[in-house]
Formats: structure tokens, C-alpha cells, sequence
């Protein structure tokens, strides 16, 4: 009774915080065609090392918290028919999670139109304003020139890496379309229901909250990056705030899927448990590693705080998954 009270705190407290962060960029991020000054560029620094802790968090979260459960599920569901397995079922079931998970992604990858690379790409390894004056804009004086080059190279810097789905912030904010949009509101809810999933099937307090945590995080980082790509598509605010509400919905649906199938004993419900709960871990572990850990520590610039942050995630959860179980 008092998990359900904690499941039920959560799914409120979950779509008010996700509908906040997913409307923010409406009054913190510019608009197309408008340029990125310093507060953008500290802003996907933050975010960039916030990705990394809650890398670290769902780190701890897979290896500590969702795959020992699993196998405990495999193994419970089992029992029930008195079958002997040498298999590994709960790391194939697994496995299979992270491939769907995968395919989902590289479909809206391929749905996404592909930006135009033009010479001004090339602003990036020019160092002098006369060769970027060139390329681009024509200039005045000297001075206009530099503002004018600082100002194209930021943009260009945001709008020609457009291929990531979860965790470029802000890269390709300039060039995404109302459709792109859609796409990636629809991989995020796929991957946000069975993130619900996994945390309405728990039945340990501990493995809960470490799993809310780390949902949290990375669901209010993906959040406000959805967000900042419906404003950055020029959408107008009533559209924004409609998908905002429909993205925020996502975890506790998937929550309350899962509470429900628990409320039902049996094999079937035990097997479908088992199922899911392996599907779900498989999404954590690509989210893990291909969707922050992958993106993250191969961009240039503060390659060992992002390590650090990652450490910090990953020893804050096991500490408290260690404090639960005793």
C-alpha cells in the first residue's frame, strides 16, 4: 500500500514536472533566425554535463537495480511451472529491448529530412572574419565582420549537427521542420512509456526510487529538448503547449500499465511482467550508452567533468541502492 501511494505521488508530481520543462523553452530559448549569444552556449553546457550525471544514474539504474529484477521475474515466472532453464532468458529478453529500441530510433533517423551542407560549413575551420566575409555575408567594417562571424559560427555550430535524436540540445534547432518534430515527440513517447513501464512493474521500494530518479533526470533533459525543437520549428505556443501536455502523459501511462498488470497474480501476468520489465531494460541500456554516454563524451570540450559528473551519477545511486537494501 505504501509503494502504491509513492506510485500514485509520482505520477503527478512526473506530468507536472515534464509539462513545465518541456513549455520553458518558450520563454528561454530564441526563435529561428535569431542569434545564439552566451546564455545558449552555457545553457547546452549545463545540459551537456546534466546528461552525463543522469548517464551515470541510469547506469547504476540498469546493472543495479533493473537486471537483477528481471532475472528474478525469469526465474519467479518459472518457478510457477516448475521449468528448468539453462538459457539466459532475462539477458536475451533484454538484448531484444535494446534492439527494438534501436530500430525505433534509427527509423526516425531515416524519417528525418537530412540538413543541406553547403560551403559555409566551413566557417567552423576558417579563423580569420575576411574568409567567413567570403563564404557568407559581405561586411562593412572590421568589426561587423567579427560579430557577424561569431554570431554565423555559433549558428552554424547548432544547425548542422541535426542527426541526434535524444541529447544535441541544441544542435539543428534552426533547420528542423514541423514534421522532424512530430517524428522525434513519437520516439521520445515510445521510449518515455516503456521508461513508465519499468517503474509501474517494480514492487521494491529501493529499485523504485532509484528508477524514479533516474527517469526523472533524463525524462526532464529530454523534456526541455523536445522543447526546444517545437519552438525552434516556429511552432505557435497553443501547438507547443497541446504536444507538451501530450509528451508529459507518457511516463504515467506507461506507470500505470504496469500497475495495473502487476494488480493481476498468475503465470500469464508473470511471464508478461518478466517480458516487459526486459524490454524496458533494454531501452535503459541503449538510452545508457548509445543516446547520453555515446553522444556526450564524444564532443570536444569538458571530456573529464562529463566522466566526473557520469562517476557522481553512477556512486549516488549505488550508495543509495546499497542503503535500501539493508
Amino acid at each position: 500500500m505504501e509503494l502504491l501511494l509513492v506510485k500514485g505521488l509520482c505520477l503527478g508530481g512526473t506530468i507536472i514536472g515534464l509539462f513545465i520543462m518541456t513549455v520553458v523553452p518558450l520563454k528561454c530559448v530564441a526563435r529561428p533566425q535569431t542569434d545564439f549569444g552566451q546564455r545558449q552556449r552555457r545553457t547546452s553546457r549545463a545540459l551537456g554535463l546534466m546528461s552525463c550525471f543522469a548517464g551515470g544514474v541510469f547506469l547504476a539504474t540498469c546493472f543495479l537495480g533493473l537486471l537483477p529484477t528481471v532475472r528474478e521475474k525469469v526465474e519467479s515466472a518459472l518457478t510457477m511451472k516448475d521449468f528448468k532453464v539453462n538459457y539466459p532468458l532475462a539477458e536475451t529478453v533484454t538484448i531484444v529491448g535494446l534492439l527494438l529500441s534501436v530500430f525505433v530510433e534509427q527509423i526516425v533517423h531515416t524519417c528525418q529530412k537530412k540538413p543541406q551542407r553547403t560551403g559555409l560549413l566551413k566557417m567552423e575551420t576558417l579563423g580569420s572574419s575576411k574568409q567567413t566575409s567570403r563564404l557568407g555575408r559581405s561586411s562593412e567594417s572590421d568589426s561587423d565582420s567579427e560579430s557577424s562571424s561569431d554570431a554565423e559560427h555559433q549558428s552554424l555550430r547548432y544547425s548542422t549537427h541535426n542527426g541526434h535524436l535524444h541529447h544535441d540540445h541544441f544542435e539543428g534547432v534552426g533547420e528542423l521542420t514541423s514534421f522532424r518534430s512530430y517524428v522525434l515527440l513519437l520516439a521520445l513517447s515510445v521510449h518515455s512509456v516503456f521508461e513508465g513501464l519499468a517503474m509501474g512493474l517494480q514492487e521494491d521500494m529501493g529499485v523504485f526510487v532509484n528508477l524514479y530518479i533516474g527517469v526523472m533526470i533524463h525524462e526532464c533533459l529530454a523534456a526541455f529538448a523536445l522543447g526546444v525543437n517545437l519552438v525552434s520549428a516556429n511552432m505557435k505556443t497553443p501547438t507547443v503547449l497541446k504536444l507538451a501536455l501530450l509528451f508529459c502523459i507518457m511516463v504515467p501511462a506507461g506507470m500505470g500499465a504496469g500497475m495495473g498488470i502487476q494488480t493481476q497474480p498468475g503465470f500469464v501476468t508473470a511471464v508478461i511482467s518478466a517480458i516487459l520489465q526486459g524490454l524496458a531494460a533494454g531501452t535503459f541500456i541503449h538510452v545508457t550508452f548509445f543516446e547520453i554516454l555515446g553522444r556526450e563524451l564524444e564532443k570536444d570540450g569538458d571530456r573529464l567533468l562529463k566522466v566526473l559528473c557520469l562517476t557522481v551519477g553512477f556512486s549516488i545511486l549505488a550508495t543509495i541502492a546499497f542503503v535500501l537494501q539493508r
